[in-house]
């Protein structure tokens, strides 16, 4: 959004007809009802023509779509707002959110966007792409991580992942048994690319000391996917009866969650490691 706004500027926006809200930051932390958050538009509104609204990390506001939608109506607002993966693509907003809007989901870096960002940000790029795409591979794609190095970078990429952990499941999503929970979290995540089924899944579970109802399991599995840290990949076979067999594979949305997450032990066991084959990604 702050890339938006700045190329909005250069294109001759005024300062006045920008009004960048994030939530997060101090002074705006206290904003934390539909109410609250109209007044503050409202005084940053003074401008004429056409005001273009930037609102981060909206998902703190509670009933922030009947603020947004009540400006929309109006006509004279540009609005952008983004927040939380779980809450604001998990389909809620479709219903809260009346009339047309634009939904653009946002990936980790690609290897090319992660050589380019390398580039930009005038680090070293070794002429040795291999050594390039291990480091890709072991990093993860997360922009900013390309900002620091040595133990700052893997200090600030376990960060973003305890605050995905955090702010996106923890803090939305109501687990009773977190413990069961975080097993099923390690399971899937060092298993990714691997073929399993949620038959497979729970007799292993099981097997080591965890069993859990089959309607948990796939709440489970369903509020990782929400979160947007695994996608799922099913089954496709010419043969109907192994298309429906259930099987399916899980890929992170950034490998930084694998090489980053503890794979220690839990309250109920600890489950069995695959490391994945780094040369198959090659």
């Amino acid at each position: 959004m702050e890339t938006i706004s700045l190329e909005l500027k250069e294109n001759g926006v005024r300062d006045e007809n920008i009004i960048y809200l994030n939530l997060d930051k101090r002074g705006f932390r206290k904003i934390k009802t539909a109410d609250q958050l109209d007044a503050l538009i409202e005084e940053r509104s003074a401008a004429e023509e056409t005001k273009y609204l930037f609102i981060d990390e909206i998902q703190n506001v509670n009933d922030f779509e009947e603020v947004i939608n009540g400006y929309r109506e109006e006509e004279g607002y540009s609005i952008f707002i983004t927040g939380s993966n779980s809450y604001l693509l998990s389909g809620e907003l479709a219903t809260k959110l009346t009339g047309r809007y634009l939904e653009f989901e946002i990936f980790t870096l690609s290897f090319s966007e992660y050589l380019g960002m390398k580039t930009f940000l005038k680090k070293p790029v070794s002429p040795d792409l291999t050594s390039e795409f291990d480091l890709y591979l072991t990093e993860g794609g997360f922009p900013k991580a390309l900002s620091y190095e040595g133990a700052d970078k893997q200090a600030y990429i376990r960060g973003v992942i305890k605050e995905i952990f955090e702010k996106d499941i923890r803090k939305r999503v109501k687990v009773r048994k977190v413990s069961v929970f975080e097993t099923v979290q390690r399971y899937i995540i060092n298993n990714f690319g691997a073929t399993m089924s949620l038959t497979n899944i729970l007799e292993d579970l099981k097997r080591n000391g965890c069993p859990i109802r089959r309607e948990t399991l796939n709440r489970y599995i369903h509020i990782l996917e929400e979160a947007k840290i695994i996608y799922p990949c099913e089954r496709f076979d010419l043969k109907s009866r192994k298309s429906i067999s259930g099987e399916q594979k899980y890929y992170l949305a950034d490998l930084g969650f694998y090489f980053f997450t503890s794979a220690g032990t839990t309250a109920c066991s600890t489950l069995e490691q695959r490391a994945p084959s780094i040369k198959s990604f090659a």
